[in-house]
């Protein structure tokens, strides 16, 4: 098990939150429904996942962002996602916090909205 803290993260648990209301799902399944091996080709690709992160919400200034009720999450990550995110965290030295949010970013592009 893995334990990731969201804590002050906001766009990401405002994304979160987003990918679990218009999915139906749980918290866990939300972030594991994010890793996907052709969203890990597109970060690669575009090379702008922090970009997007940081301007999170900017097309709509006023918006209250969703906040998760706890923000503090267990999750056991398969093999392959372990790889993914192992493969993020090493290339863009970020934690893995953030190599989530890479994922959650262009899953929102995928879900129609705009980054």
């Amino acid at each position: 098990m893995t334990k990731l803290d969201f804590t002050s993260q906001f766009a990401l648990q405002d994304m979160i939150y987003l990918i679990m209301q218009e999915k139906n799902l749980s918290i866990k399944e939300a972030i594991k429904f994010a890793i996907k091996k052709e969203l890990l080709f597109r970060i690669q690709e575009t090379d702008w996942a922090e970009i997007a992160i940081q301007h999170w919400g900017h097309d709509n200034p006023e918006r209250k962002w969703n906040s998760l009720r706890k923000p503090i999450i267990e999750l056991e990550f398969s093999e392959d996602e372990r790889k993914a995110l192992d493969y993020l965290i090493k290339r863009y030295q970020i934690d893995l916090e953030m190599a989530l949010g890479y994922f959650l970013v262009f899953t929102m592009e995928s879900l129609g909205y705009h980054i």
